[in-house]
């Protein structure tokens, strides 16, 4: 039974992979000099917030402390919590979008809704790491909405400006 189960892991993921590079754009670029930048420094923050992450589990674990999670499920965590750290980080600076995307506030509801289901449906259960899974997909939802929001006044109030 685990043969099989490797065998349909390693079919999913090359389908994922082969259907990422099928849909991918590699010939234009959409991102901008300052969006670029801001990537980085997402990117620079995400190592960080990571690093300090695997720094206080590697604490945890030599302590007696029972955690609620294994080793494997916490090196993962941590990697959803870099990735929503440097999402959060880029979708603030408006870098997380290139600069002819569109259903940005789409994607915003959406993770919103996905994460606030996932920490509902997990949290009474005591489902940790479906927990942070939502937590994560909820902050990035939540930022990219406030961001839109924040946008919007800006260029209403620029509007307003113009007039007078």
């Amino acid at each position: 039974m685990d043969t099989i189960n490797a065998i349909i892991s390693v079919v999913v993921i090359v389908a994922g992979v082969a259907i990422i590079i099928a849909t991918t754009k590699s010939k234009r670029d959409d991102y901008d000099e300052r969006q670029v930048a801001t990537m980085g420094k997402g990117y620079k923050w995400a190592a960080l917030v990571m690093a300090v992450i695997l720094g206080g589990g590697s604490i945890l674990y030599d302590t007696p402390a029972d955690l609620p999670v294994n080793a494997g499920d916490y090196m993962f965590l941590t990697l959803v919590v870099g990735a929503a750290t440097f999402a959060s980080y880029a979708a603030w600076h408006n870098a997380y979008f290139g600069m002819h995307e569109r259903n940005t506030r789409t994607f915003g509801i959406l993770a919103v809704l996905l994460g606030a289901c996932m920490v509902f449906t997990a949290a009474p259960s005591g489902d940790i790491a479906t927990v942070v899974y939502g937590l994560s997909a909820l902050v990035v939802g939540a930022v990219v909405l406030v961001r839109l929001a924040l946008d919007r006044r800006e260029a209403a109030d620029e509007g307003e400006g113009e007039d007078e």
